[in-house]
């Protein structure tokens, strides 16, 4: 039962690249383009917090580097440097939040038919953070569901992203096209 229900994974992050191209500055006989690319990282605890953190930096400097104990949440933004002195991690700013969990799971009994019928075993998370502006939290739904078929509940697909004023509680949807559902990366262990 436990391995065919759905579950957040607390070992690791989940990691969105996001691409999308813009023009530069031309001159009169070419058009430039640019490829950006970003990355959303996404990391929940067993208490019902949760870290986020939007990114240019890649995966590799970040990750292991991600956690609640990083300066750079709450709105502290120095570098991590190593010894030499060569910058490592530079966070804009980590975003504290809190997660839940709504999964609809299980078998009903089908009395017209007069056998069980599986629900559908996909489960839906709601997150809410703290974003750059004081007056506003960010809201994120996401639909869990299997990456492939050896992977069980490491993508989580964008359902919503909005955010939410806090004084008149008034909801803005935020446009995703340019966003790709999150994976899930397992880590074996962190820095401190």
């Amino acid at each position: 039962m436990f391995l065919t229900r759905p579950r957040v994974r607390f070992n690791g992050v989940y990691i969105s690249t996001c691409n999308y191209i813009r023009p530069g500055i031309g001159q009169n006989w070419n058009s430039p383009i640019h490829m950006v690319t970003y990355y959303r990282y996404l990391r929940l605890y067993r208490d019902g917090t949760c870290i986020n953190l939007l990114s240019t930096d890649e995966p590799n400097d970040v990750v292991p580097l991600f956690n609640k104990l990083t300066p750079g949440s709450s709105g502290y933004t120095a570098s991590i440097t190593r010894s030499d002195g060569t910058i490592i991690f530079r966070p804009k700013k980590i975003y504290p939040g809190t997660w839940s969990f709504d999964e609809s799971f299980g078998e009903i009994y089908d009395t017209i038919e007069k056998k069980h019928k599986k629900i559908s075993s996909k489960a839906n998370l709601m997150i809410e953070t703290e974003g750059s502006v004081k007056k506003y939290k960010f809201c994120m739904d996401l639909e869990m569901s299997n990456g492939s078929k050896n992977t069980k509940f490491n993508k989580l697909s964008w359902q919503r992203f909005y955010f939410q004023n806090i004084i008149t509680l008034e909801n803005e949807d935020l446009y995703l096209k340019n966003d790709k559902p999150f994976h899930f990366s397992r880590v074996l262990s962190y820095e401190r």
